[in-house]
This record gives structure tokens, C-alpha cells and sequence, in this order.
């Protein structure tokens, strides 16, 4: 499933945002959404009192079980209502879209992992761009759980960030049920409901509607890609403008917390050794700062060996590391190291560190 680029998404006017929809469109939908919420309230007000009455332990059970999805449900239309109704407008600023998406992903993984969900997730390292970070979180968990509803035996889940010139793009796929072609085009409507997917679960719903509106209220766009034998792809495009976003400093392929120290280090290029420092640093990969006029500066895709610096001496070994990516601004100038050979102990020296500096 390739998604289509269509058009260049325009970023959102910092000066006069405009409310997600009419006054009209919004008392109709908070009627709709009451309506829902009474419904699920009451259901699992039901369940509850069956589990309460019922003295068969299966019985109790199930019904837990319902109660407990139900809630889940609840608690998803009271987080999507207050971002359509009451975060009217957007308050944007700089942020690492990365991180924020990363912490997303940290919010749902625990109950898609128990779901036997296995998580593929490449994200470009500190992508700085303007925007509203508790909208487009907002977003992604959306599109995270819907998801995973859709894969109710297990599958995989793959979310994608990268940025090409002026667009970034974020895709989250799965190999769940699908979406047939003839209710592809309604899947956006406030609590349009699909087939084959548990009551208090439904893969469309409030949530991809509001999620339609945040990204639209970017600037943006999202598509959807959807057949029953493959699963179902949805991508969103963001206007990114690189004049104002800060380097990039190393690409991951694996997801890593990554923390911002100085440490001192110790690199072999081409022409020796070259002592410098380190700014940011995960458990897979580092941005290492060289001056721009050095008479090698690394190319991506070599490979380099390098020392790193941590405690009266004390060094980890990084027996390979690759370049990932070269920055040439000022002060920034360096490259971005995707760690490929290291032993157990740096492994778990990088972990501590990270872990120090992430509290």
C-alpha cells in the first residue's frame, strides 16, 4: 500500500486560526457525543451490576470484560470531545515531532503488546516543527488504537516519520481486517460504524473524525488505504518548513529515548584521531560534533570507530558506527551516528546513561 502525495499541506496561520467547524456542525455533534457517552456509561453500568449479581464466575468475568472495554471507549470520546469542542484553536510552537510521537507510542504499547501486536516503529531523530504537540499526539493514539482493534487474533503495527523538502509524512499501517472499498469514503464521518469489530471497539468512530480535523487544522492532509486481505494504511502529510526547523541530528532505525548531555569523545577518521564531543546520545545512535573546516569530514555511510567518554576516564567502546547523516549550520556542525557493533557492556552502559538523564 503506497500512499499518494497530492498535494503540498499549507501550515497553520499562527495569527488567526479557525475553529474545526461551524457553530451549527458543533452543537450537532455535542448532541451526538452526549447520546454516546450516555450509551456507554449506561452499558457499563449493566455489566457492572450483572458481575455484582451474578454468582457464576464466568459470568463475572465476561462482564468485567465489557464493563472494562466499555470504559476504555468512554474514556476515548471524553478525550477526542474536549480537542474538537474545547481546543478550538491551535497552540502551536516548536517541537521534536519525534519525541512527541515516541511518547505516544509509549501510551498504548503495553495494552498492544498484550494483544500480541508487534510494533515496527522508524521515526526521524529530532524533527523539529511547528505545531500543536498535544493535537498531533492526540492523533497518533487514535490512530494507534484504531489499529489495533482492527487486529483482534494479533499482527503487526508499523508507524513511519520522515520528511522530504517542505512535507512530512506519518504513516501507520497495520495487518488487521481491513476496510472494504465501498465504506472507505465514510470512515471520516462522526461515529460511522464498520463491520466485524467488538461493540465498544469500532475501528471508525469520533476519534478519526476529530483526528481528520487536527491534522486539516494544520495545514494538512489524511488518506487512507485499505483492503481486506492486507490490512489498512492511513498516512498524514504536514507542511514542513526547513528554514525553521533545527538539524537533524541522526536517523534511527529501532526506537530509542534520546537525551541531551555533552560528553567528551574520542573518533577514527581518515586522517587520525579526532577528539570532540557529543550533544545528544541513545542507546542506538549519537550526533557528534566536527568542525566544518576538518579535511575529512565524513561522508554518510562510513563507518567509524569511536570512544565515549563518561566518568574520570572511563571510556565505551563503539567498535562500528555508521554515518547517518551530515550537518553543516554554525554550531551544529557534525554527523549523525546510527550505532552498529558494540558489546554487551556498552549496551548496558548507553542504557544507563540515557536512563540518568531521562528522569
Amino acid at each position: 500500500m503506497k500512499p499518494t502525495r497530492r498535494r503540498t499541506p499549507q501550515g497553520p496561520n499562527q495569527g488567526s486560526l479557525k475553529p474545526y467547524e461551524a457553530e451549527k456542525h458543533l452543537r450537532t455533534f455535542c448532541n451526538i457525543t452526549s447520546l454516546e457517552l450516555s450509551n456507554v456509561i449506561a452499558a457499563i453500568s449493566g455489566e457492572l451490576n450483572i458481575a455484582l449479581t451474578q454468582s457464576d464466575p464466568k459470568l463475572q468475568r465476561k462482564a468485567l470484560i465489557t464493563a472494562q472495554e466499555a470504559s476504555a471507549r468512554a474514556l476515548s470520546l471524553g478525550r477526542n470531545l474536549r480537542y474538537f469542542v474545547a481546543h478550538t484553536r491551535l497552540d502551536v510552537h516548536p517541537v521534536d515531532l519525534s519525541q512527541i510521537i515516541l511518547d505516544a507510542v509509549d501510551l498504548v504499547e503495553t495494552d498492544l503488546e498484550a494483544r500480541n501486536i508487534k510494533l515496527e516503529i522508524t521515526v526521524e531523530s529530532s524533527l523539529f516543527v511547528t505545531l500543536d504537540p498535544g493535537a498531533i499526539q492526540n492523533v497518533i493514539i487514535n490512530l494507534l488504537n484504531n489499529a489495533g482493534n482492527a487486529m483482534a487474533n494479533g499482527g503487526q503495527l508499523t508507524l513511519r516519520l520522515s520528511h522530504e523538502d517542505e512535507l512530512i509524512t506519518i504513516s501507520v499501517s497495520d495487518t488487521g481486517v481491513g476496510i472494504a472499498a465501498e465504506k472507505i469514503e465514510r470512515i471520516f464521518e462522526p461515529y460511522y460504524v464498520g463491520d466485524g469489530l467488538p461493540r465498544f471497539t469500532q475501528r471508525e468512530g469520533l476519534g478519526l473524525s476529530v483526528s481528520k480535523a487536527l491534522v486539516e487544522a494544520h495545514g494538512g492532509e489524511i488518506n487512507v488505504e485499505s483492503s481486506p486481505e492486507t490490512g489498512t494504511q492511513f498516512t498524514i502529510h504536514l507542511p514542513f518548513d526547513p528554514n525553521a526547523a533545527k538539524p537533524s541530528p541522526f536517523l534511527e532505525k529501532r526506537r530509542f529515548r534520546r537525551v541531551s548531555l555533552t560528553l567528551p569523545a574520542e573518533v577514527q577518521l581518515k586522517d587520525g584521531k579526532l577528539k570532540t564531543e557529543i550533544p545528544s546520545l541513545s542507546i542506538g545512535g549519537c550526533y557528534l560534533q566536527i568542525p566544518q573546516n576538518h579535511s575529512h569530514f565524513p561522508e554518510v555511510g562510513d563507518k567509524i570507530k569511536m570512544k565515549i567518554f563518561y566518568y574520570d576516564d572511563q571510556s565505551i567502546e563503539i567498535a562500528e558506527a555508521r554515518v547517518s547523516s551530515r550537518v553543516l549550520s554554525g554550531n551544529h556542525t557534525g554527523v549523525g551516528l546510527e550505532f552498529r557493533t558494540l558489546d554487551e557492556r556498552a549496551k548496558k552502559m548507553l542504557l544507563a546513561i540515557v536512563k540518568s538523564h531521562s528522569s
